[in-house]
């Protein structure tokens, strides 16, 4: 069977010798080509395979899973291809939280097409949905909306939020554009501060530090403002290092490695830490690196391929880039 593995292959057959038994983790890579899925369809156990291609959903409406959560649903080239099949979803979910326009009718007939009960329940996803196809309903019924419509990223709704008698405070002190900034302000005594922690608003930064006493350190961590940066410096034995570790990016975490946990950086894709984790192979979780798709962490993989786990691997969005070396020594080990 090595013998077909040859250095001329191309990456997509390349494939073909060592994924098995991994083809289901590969379904859920959607970098891998739709053909080498649909050519191997038969081992693969589950339906997920085609969800990436709206011409192979149209053509094999069958073999898709059409309440699998996709954003790439949200898509024009989707949007005709879910209103055409739009009786193989049973999951409504999946139509009331669509964001694109051409989905609005759909949506609103699906809200309607159901008892009294199960609408009030899409309400609560509904509320939110930034679509604007969906701002004029939306307006014209805000008041019977529930408190979800405070999560809306709709710009055209922003006004109606400032402007509701019943705020609900919890989910607006986070929200983040800059309209909002001021109107957090002057109701301070309102605010959520775990939210207000969190809350990277730009326009926010001198209050955040000016109320620093209040704020809480742990929910800092998650703020991604760069005007924060020195509050976050002086308060370091406060922060959450599993948070950081995972998606910071900046000279706080490079400059506290001895606070970071090697779990979490492993996942890091910030290409600065790329020759941190090289050189310290004995901390890093190798299941995690299998899954960083960060590129510089290739050559890394190549050298240490008896660690990691193959499921792990083939889920990597550079799983085509690996040297052709590399997929030999895995049939070998597979086979």
């Amino acid at each position: 069977m090595l013998g077909i593995l040859k250095l001329t292959l191309k990456p997509v057959e390349k494939l073909r010798d060592w994924v098995d038994p991994y083809y289901d983790a590969m379904i859920l890579n959607p970098y891998v080509p739709d053909k080498f899925l649909f050519k191997y369809r038969n081992k693969i156990k589950s339906k997920y395979f085609l969800y990436t291609n709206p011409k192979l959903m149209d053509k094999f409406p069958k073999f898709v899973d059409w309440d699998y959560k996709n954003d790439l649903y949200n898509n024009d080239e989707f949007a005709d291809l879910l209103i055409k099949h739009s009786s193989r979803i049973t999951n409504k979910v999946k139509i009331i939280i669509n964001t694109n326009p051409k989905m609005a009718k759909l949506i609103l007939e699906t809200l309607h097409s159901v008892t009294p009960s199960r609408r009030q329940e899409y309400l609560w996803d509904l509320a939110w949905n930034k679509n604007p196809g969906l701002t004029d309903y939306l307006t014209t019924n805000w008041n019977k909306l529930p408190n979800t419509k405070f999560l809306n990223k709709n710009p055209k709704l922003f006004n109606l939020m400032m402007s509701d008698p019943y705020p609900y405070w919890n989910w607006l002190s986070g929200r983040e554009e800059p309209e909002f900034a001021d109107f957090l302000i002057k109701n301070e005594r309102y605010l959520n501060i775990q939210e207000l922690s969190k809350n990277s608003n730009p326009g926010l930064t001198e209050f955040i530090i000016n109320i620093s006493c209040e704020i809480n350190m742990h929910y800092l961590s998650e703020n991604k403002n760069p005007g924060l940066l020195e509050l976050k410096k002086r308060n370091k034995d406060k922060l959450n290092w599993e948070f950081i570790s995972t998606y910071g990016k900046d000279e706080l975490l490079l400059e506290n490695l001895d606070l970071a946990d090697w779990l979490s950086l492993s996942c890091n894709k910030n290409q600065e830490l790329t020759e941190i984790l090289i050189n310290n192979p004995d901390k890093v979780n190798y299941n995690e690196i299998a899954l960083n798709s960060n590129k510089k962490l290739i050559k890394f993989k190549e050298v240490h391929e008896d660690k990691f786990h193959h499921f792990s691997l083939c889920s990597n969005s550079n799983i085509l880039e690996i040297d052709n070396k590399f997929y030999i020594k895995l049939a070998q080990q597979l086979h």
